[in-house]
Protein backbone atom coordinates (compact mmCIF):
# COMPACT_ATOMS: atom_id res chain seq x y z
CA UNK A 1 0.00 0.00 0.00
CA UNK A 2 1.42 3.44 -0.90
CA UNK A 3 2.58 5.64 1.94
CA UNK A 4 0.07 8.32 0.95
CA UNK A 5 -2.82 5.89 1.30
CA UNK A 6 -1.62 4.80 4.74
CA UNK A 7 -1.38 8.42 5.84
CA UNK A 8 -4.87 9.12 4.49
CA UNK A 9 -6.35 6.17 6.38
CA UNK A 10 -4.59 7.27 9.56
CA UNK A 11 -5.95 10.81 9.24
CA UNK A 12 -9.46 9.48 8.58
CA UNK A 13 -9.28 7.23 11.65
CA UNK A 14 -8.00 10.12 13.75
CA UNK A 15 -10.85 12.35 12.58
CA UNK A 16 -13.47 9.67 13.26
CA UNK A 17 -12.08 9.04 16.75
CA UNK A 18 -12.06 12.74 17.57
CA UNK A 19 -15.63 13.13 16.32
CA UNK A 20 -16.65 10.20 18.54
CA UNK A 21 -15.39 12.11 21.57
CA UNK A 22 -12.09 10.28 22.16
CA UNK A 23 -9.26 12.31 23.62
CA UNK A 24 -5.95 12.70 21.84
CA UNK A 25 -4.25 10.47 24.45
CA UNK A 26 -6.80 7.71 23.83
CA UNK A 27 -6.32 7.99 20.09
CA UNK A 28 -2.53 7.72 20.44
CA UNK A 29 -2.85 4.77 22.82
CA UNK A 30 -5.19 2.95 20.48
CA UNK A 31 -2.89 3.60 17.54
CA UNK A 32 0.11 2.30 19.47
CA UNK A 33 -1.66 -0.90 20.49
CA UNK A 34 -2.98 -1.42 16.95
CA UNK A 35 0.56 -1.02 15.60
CA UNK A 36 1.86 -3.57 18.11
CA UNK A 37 -0.85 -6.11 17.26
CA UNK A 38 -0.79 -5.43 13.53
CA UNK A 39 2.94 -4.97 12.86
CA UNK A 40 5.26 -5.88 15.75
CA UNK A 41 3.56 -9.19 16.59
CA UNK A 42 3.28 -10.61 13.05
CA UNK A 43 6.55 -8.97 12.01
CA UNK A 44 8.52 -10.71 14.76
CA UNK A 45 6.91 -14.09 14.04
CA UNK A 46 7.39 -13.79 10.28
CA UNK A 47 11.00 -12.70 10.79
CA UNK A 48 11.70 -15.73 12.99
CA UNK A 49 10.07 -18.03 10.42
CA UNK A 50 12.01 -16.38 7.60
CA UNK A 51 15.34 -16.89 9.35
CA UNK A 52 14.54 -20.56 9.88
CA UNK A 53 13.56 -21.02 6.24
CA UNK A 54 16.65 -19.18 5.04
CA UNK A 55 18.91 -21.33 7.21
CA UNK A 56 17.42 -24.69 6.26
CA UNK A 57 16.44 -24.19 2.62
CA UNK A 58 18.99 -21.76 1.17
CA UNK A 59 22.23 -22.37 3.06
CA UNK A 60 24.15 -25.54 2.24
CA UNK A 61 24.11 -28.35 4.75
CA UNK A 62 27.89 -28.23 5.13
CA UNK A 63 27.66 -24.62 6.41
CA UNK A 64 24.50 -25.07 8.46
CA UNK A 65 26.36 -26.32 11.53
CA UNK A 66 28.46 -23.11 11.56
CA UNK A 67 25.59 -20.63 11.47
CA UNK A 68 22.92 -22.63 13.31
CA UNK A 69 23.72 -21.18 16.81
CA UNK A 70 23.63 -17.45 15.86
CA UNK A 71 20.63 -17.91 13.54
CA UNK A 72 18.76 -19.82 16.23
CA UNK A 73 19.55 -17.10 18.77
CA UNK A 74 18.28 -14.38 16.41
CA UNK A 75 15.19 -16.43 15.58
CA UNK A 76 14.27 -17.01 19.24
CA UNK A 77 14.90 -13.34 20.04
CA UNK A 78 12.62 -12.22 17.19
CA UNK A 79 9.86 -14.55 18.38
CA UNK A 80 10.32 -13.24 21.93
CA UNK A 81 10.13 -9.67 20.65
CA UNK A 82 6.86 -10.53 18.92
CA UNK A 83 5.49 -11.37 22.37
CA UNK A 84 7.15 -8.67 24.47
CA UNK A 85 6.97 -5.92 21.86
CA UNK A 86 3.80 -6.85 20.00
CA UNK A 87 1.45 -8.82 22.21
CA UNK A 88 2.35 -7.18 25.52
CA UNK A 89 1.78 -3.44 25.43
CA UNK A 90 0.35 -0.70 27.61
CA UNK A 91 -3.00 -1.21 29.33
CA UNK A 92 -6.11 -0.11 27.40
CA UNK A 93 -9.88 -0.34 27.99
CA UNK A 94 -10.38 -3.16 25.46
CA UNK A 95 -9.39 -6.83 25.17
CA UNK A 96 -6.71 -8.19 25.24
CA UNK A 97 -4.85 -5.04 26.32
CA UNK A 98 -7.12 -4.74 29.36
CA UNK A 99 -6.16 -8.21 30.56
CA UNK A 100 -2.62 -8.87 29.26
CA UNK A 101 -0.39 -5.81 29.41
CA UNK A 102 2.99 -4.67 30.64
CA UNK A 103 1.64 -3.01 33.79
CA UNK A 104 -0.02 -6.28 34.88
CA UNK A 105 3.18 -8.27 34.38
CA UNK A 106 5.20 -5.68 36.27
CA UNK A 107 2.81 -5.80 39.24
CA UNK A 108 2.37 -9.58 39.38
CA UNK A 109 5.81 -10.82 38.35
CA UNK A 110 8.07 -7.79 38.71
CA UNK A 111 9.25 -8.08 35.09
CA UNK A 112 10.06 -4.78 33.33
CA UNK A 113 8.94 -5.40 29.75
CA UNK A 114 11.08 -2.61 28.18
CA UNK A 115 14.16 -4.35 29.60
CA UNK A 116 13.14 -7.63 27.96
CA UNK A 117 12.59 -5.83 24.66
CA UNK A 118 16.08 -4.36 24.90
CA UNK A 119 17.55 -7.79 25.58
CA UNK A 120 15.73 -9.16 22.53
CA UNK A 121 17.24 -6.40 20.41
CA UNK A 122 20.73 -7.14 21.71
CA UNK A 123 20.39 -10.86 20.96
CA UNK A 124 18.98 -10.20 17.47
CA UNK A 125 21.87 -7.84 16.74
CA UNK A 126 24.42 -10.37 17.97
CA UNK A 127 22.89 -13.22 15.94
CA UNK A 128 22.70 -11.24 12.70
CA UNK A 129 26.20 -9.76 13.04
CA UNK A 130 27.67 -13.16 13.92
CA UNK A 131 25.93 -14.76 10.94
CA UNK A 132 27.20 -12.05 8.59
CA UNK A 133 30.75 -12.55 9.88
CA UNK A 134 30.50 -16.29 9.21
CA UNK A 135 29.22 -15.57 5.71
CA UNK A 136 32.10 -13.12 5.16
CA UNK A 137 34.68 -15.70 6.24
CA UNK A 138 33.05 -18.28 3.97
CA UNK A 139 33.19 -15.85 1.06
CA UNK A 140 36.88 -15.16 1.75
CA UNK A 141 37.60 -18.92 1.78
CA UNK A 142 35.68 -19.31 -1.47
CA UNK A 143 37.63 -16.47 -3.11
CA UNK A 144 40.93 -18.00 -1.94
CA UNK A 145 39.86 -21.34 -3.39
CA UNK A 146 39.01 -19.73 -6.73
CA UNK A 147 42.34 -17.89 -6.80
CA UNK A 148 44.16 -21.11 -5.90
CA UNK A 149 42.43 -23.00 -8.72
CA UNK A 150 43.17 -20.20 -11.16
CA UNK A 151 46.84 -20.21 -10.16
CA UNK A 152 46.94 -23.99 -10.55
CA UNK A 153 45.30 -23.84 -13.98
CA UNK A 154 47.70 -21.10 -15.05
CA UNK A 155 50.66 -23.12 -13.81
CA UNK A 156 49.47 -26.22 -15.67
CA UNK A 157 49.04 -24.19 -18.84
CA UNK A 158 52.54 -22.76 -18.50
CA UNK A 159 54.14 -26.14 -17.83
CA UNK A 160 52.24 -27.75 -20.69
CA UNK A 161 53.36 -25.03 -23.08
CA UNK A 162 56.98 -25.25 -21.95
CA UNK A 163 56.93 -29.04 -22.20
CA UNK A 164 55.64 -28.78 -25.74
CA UNK A 165 57.94 -25.97 -26.83
CA UNK A 166 61.02 -27.17 -24.94
CA UNK A 167 61.34 -30.84 -24.04
CA UNK A 168 59.23 -32.33 -26.84
CA UNK A 169 60.99 -30.21 -29.46
CA UNK A 170 64.40 -31.19 -28.03
CA UNK A 171 63.52 -34.89 -28.18
CA UNK A 172 62.24 -34.45 -31.74
CA UNK A 173 65.48 -32.70 -32.74
CA UNK A 174 67.54 -35.48 -31.12
CA UNK A 175 65.54 -38.02 -33.12
CA UNK A 176 66.35 -36.20 -36.36
CA UNK A 177 70.05 -36.18 -35.43
CA UNK A 178 69.98 -39.93 -34.79
CA UNK A 179 68.27 -40.56 -38.14
CA UNK A 180 70.91 -38.47 -39.91
CA UNK A 181 73.67 -40.35 -38.08
CA UNK A 182 72.12 -43.69 -39.04
CA UNK A 183 72.03 -42.72 -42.71
CA UNK A 184 75.61 -41.42 -42.70
CA UNK A 185 77.35 -44.25 -40.80
CA UNK A 186 78.53 -46.00 -43.95
CA UNK A 187 79.15 -42.91 -46.09
CA UNK A 188 80.60 -40.39 -43.59
CA UNK A 189 81.48 -41.93 -40.19
CA UNK A 190 82.91 -38.65 -38.93
CA UNK A 191 79.68 -36.79 -39.61
CA UNK A 192 77.69 -39.64 -38.04
CA UNK A 193 79.88 -39.51 -34.93
CA UNK A 194 79.37 -35.75 -34.68
CA UNK A 195 75.62 -36.17 -35.02
CA UNK A 196 75.62 -38.83 -32.29
CA UNK A 197 77.54 -36.53 -29.94
CA UNK A 198 75.10 -33.71 -30.60
CA UNK A 199 72.14 -36.04 -30.01
CA UNK A 200 73.67 -37.26 -26.74
CA UNK A 201 74.24 -33.69 -25.59
CA UNK A 202 70.67 -32.74 -26.49
CA UNK A 203 69.25 -35.74 -24.62
CA UNK A 204 71.41 -34.99 -21.56
CA UNK A 205 70.10 -31.44 -21.54
CA UNK A 206 66.56 -32.76 -21.88
CA UNK A 207 67.12 -35.03 -18.87
CA UNK A 208 68.24 -32.02 -16.83
CA UNK A 209 65.16 -30.08 -17.96
CA UNK A 210 62.89 -32.98 -16.97
CA UNK A 211 64.51 -33.09 -13.53
CA UNK A 212 63.86 -29.39 -13.12
CA UNK A 213 60.23 -29.82 -14.10
CA UNK A 214 59.89 -32.67 -11.60
CA UNK A 215 61.16 -30.29 -8.93
CA UNK A 216 58.76 -27.61 -10.15
CA UNK A 217 55.77 -29.97 -10.13
CA UNK A 218 56.18 -31.22 -6.57
CA UNK A 219 53.21 -29.44 -5.03
CA UNK A 220 53.22 -30.93 -1.53
CA UNK A 221 54.20 -28.47 1.15
CA UNK A 222 57.62 -29.68 2.38
CA UNK A 223 57.81 -29.68 6.16
CA UNK A 224 55.87 -28.31 9.08
CA UNK A 225 57.78 -25.03 9.35
CA UNK A 226 59.60 -22.73 6.99
CA UNK A 227 63.10 -23.75 8.06
CA UNK A 228 62.48 -27.49 7.59
CA UNK A 229 60.55 -26.99 4.38
CA UNK A 230 63.09 -24.68 2.76
CA UNK A 231 65.95 -26.97 3.78
CA UNK A 232 64.28 -29.95 2.09
CA UNK A 233 63.39 -27.83 -0.92
CA UNK A 234 67.00 -26.71 -1.38
CA UNK A 235 68.22 -30.29 -1.00
CA UNK A 236 65.89 -31.45 -3.79
CA UNK A 237 66.88 -28.43 -5.87
CA UNK A 238 70.59 -29.23 -5.49
CA UNK A 239 70.07 -32.89 -6.46
CA UNK A 240 67.95 -32.07 -9.51
CA UNK A 241 69.95 -29.11 -10.85
CA UNK A 242 73.51 -29.77 -9.55
CA UNK A 243 73.74 -26.12 -8.48
CA UNK A 244 75.42 -25.06 -5.24
CA UNK A 245 73.00 -23.95 -2.54
CA UNK A 246 73.31 -22.15 0.78
CA UNK A 247 70.65 -21.67 3.45
CA UNK A 248 70.87 -19.31 6.40
CA UNK A 249 68.30 -18.36 9.03
CA UNK A 250 68.23 -15.54 11.57
CA UNK A 251 65.84 -15.23 14.50
CA UNK A 252 63.31 -17.66 15.92
CA UNK A 253 60.14 -18.81 14.23
CA UNK A 254 57.17 -17.46 16.25
CA UNK A 255 54.79 -19.79 14.37
CA UNK A 256 52.74 -16.73 13.47
CA UNK A 257 52.09 -17.81 9.88
CA UNK A 258 49.20 -20.21 9.35
CA UNK A 259 49.38 -23.26 7.10
CA UNK A 260 47.83 -21.46 4.12
CA UNK A 261 50.25 -18.51 4.35
CA UNK A 262 53.23 -20.86 4.73
CA UNK A 263 52.06 -22.66 1.60
CA UNK A 264 52.18 -19.38 -0.35
CA UNK A 265 55.71 -18.69 0.94
CA UNK A 266 56.84 -22.18 -0.10
CA UNK A 267 55.33 -21.75 -3.57
CA UNK A 268 57.04 -18.37 -4.00
CA UNK A 269 60.37 -19.97 -3.09
CA UNK A 270 59.69 -22.93 -5.41
CA UNK A 271 58.73 -20.70 -8.34
CA UNK A 272 61.80 -18.52 -7.82
CA UNK A 273 64.14 -21.51 -7.68
CA UNK A 274 62.49 -23.01 -10.75
CA UNK A 275 63.10 -19.78 -12.68
CA UNK A 276 66.73 -19.80 -11.55
CA UNK A 277 67.14 -23.38 -12.78
CA UNK A 278 65.49 -22.72 -16.13
CA UNK A 279 66.77 -19.29 -17.10
CA UNK A 280 69.38 -17.74 -14.81
CA UNK A 281 72.46 -19.78 -15.92
CA UNK A 282 73.58 -19.55 -12.31
CA UNK A 283 76.08 -21.65 -10.41
CA UNK A 284 75.06 -20.78 -6.87
CA UNK A 285 71.82 -19.95 -5.05
CA UNK A 286 71.51 -18.45 -1.55
CA UNK A 287 68.36 -18.49 0.57
CA UNK A 288 68.13 -16.29 3.65
CA UNK A 289 65.23 -16.49 6.12
CA UNK A 290 64.87 -13.81 8.81
CA UNK A 291 62.32 -13.47 11.60
CA UNK A 292 61.71 -10.02 13.09
CA UNK A 293 59.23 -8.90 15.72
CA UNK A 294 56.42 -8.14 13.27
CA UNK A 295 57.60 -9.52 9.92
CA UNK A 296 59.15 -12.49 8.21
CA UNK A 297 61.64 -11.90 5.39
CA UNK A 298 62.67 -14.39 2.70
CA UNK A 299 65.56 -13.48 0.39
CA UNK A 300 66.66 -15.63 -2.56
CA UNK A 301 69.70 -14.60 -4.62
CA UNK A 302 71.72 -16.15 -7.43
CA UNK A 303 74.86 -15.34 -9.44
CA UNK A 304 73.25 -15.73 -12.86
CA UNK A 305 72.67 -13.47 -15.83
CA UNK A 306 70.18 -11.17 -14.12
CA UNK A 307 66.60 -10.20 -14.79
CA UNK A 308 67.24 -8.50 -18.15
CA UNK A 309 68.13 -11.84 -19.72
CA UNK A 310 65.20 -13.73 -18.20
CA UNK A 311 61.83 -14.20 -19.92
CA UNK A 312 59.81 -14.40 -16.71
CA UNK A 313 58.29 -10.94 -17.20
CA UNK A 314 56.63 -12.31 -20.33
CA UNK A 315 55.32 -15.45 -18.68
CA UNK A 316 53.48 -16.55 -15.61
CA UNK A 317 56.42 -17.00 -13.22
CA UNK A 318 56.82 -13.50 -11.84
CA UNK A 319 53.09 -12.86 -12.16
CA UNK A 320 52.31 -15.85 -9.94
CA UNK A 321 54.94 -14.72 -7.42
CA UNK A 322 53.49 -11.21 -7.23
CA UNK A 323 49.96 -12.57 -6.88
CA UNK A 324 50.97 -14.81 -3.99
CA UNK A 325 52.78 -11.89 -2.32
CA UNK A 326 49.57 -9.88 -2.62
CA UNK A 327 47.57 -12.69 -1.01
CA UNK A 328 50.06 -12.62 1.87
CA UNK A 329 49.62 -8.83 2.28
CA UNK A 330 53.39 -8.70 1.80
CA UNK A 331 55.86 -6.71 -0.28
CA UNK A 332 58.05 -8.07 -3.06
CA UNK A 333 61.33 -6.42 -4.08
CA UNK A 334 63.47 -7.58 -7.01
CA UNK A 335 67.02 -6.30 -7.43
CA UNK A 336 68.95 -7.31 -10.52
CA UNK A 337 71.71 -6.23 -12.86
CA UNK A 338 73.07 -7.83 -16.06
CA UNK A 339 75.54 -10.62 -15.26
CA UNK A 340 75.27 -9.85 -11.54
CA UNK A 341 72.43 -12.15 -10.67
CA UNK A 342 69.06 -11.51 -9.14
CA UNK A 343 67.88 -11.01 -5.55
CA UNK A 344 64.23 -11.47 -4.65
CA UNK A 345 63.10 -10.26 -1.21
CA UNK A 346 59.69 -11.13 0.21
CA UNK A 347 58.53 -9.39 3.41
CA UNK A 348 55.40 -10.75 5.09
CA UNK A 349 53.73 -9.18 8.16
CA UNK A 350 52.41 -11.44 10.90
Amino acid sequence: MPAGAVLALWLIGLAVARLAGASLEQVCLGGEIAARYGMALPGGLIGAWGLRRQAYHTIGRERLSLIRPPVRAARVALAAFAVFGGLIGPAAPFFPASWFNQEMLLQTMGIPIPLLRGLCGIVVTYGIVRTLRIFLSEIELWVEGVERRQALASERERIGRELHDGIIQSIFAAGLMLEAAQQGISEDPGMAHSQLQRAIGSLNQTIQDIRRYIFDLRGQMPGDDLETGLTKMLKDFRVNTLLETEFRMEGEDPQALGAERRRHVFQIARETLANVARHAQARRVKVYLKYDTNTMQLRISDDGVGLSALPIDKGHGLRNIRERARLLDGTLDIDSAPDKGLTLTLTVPY
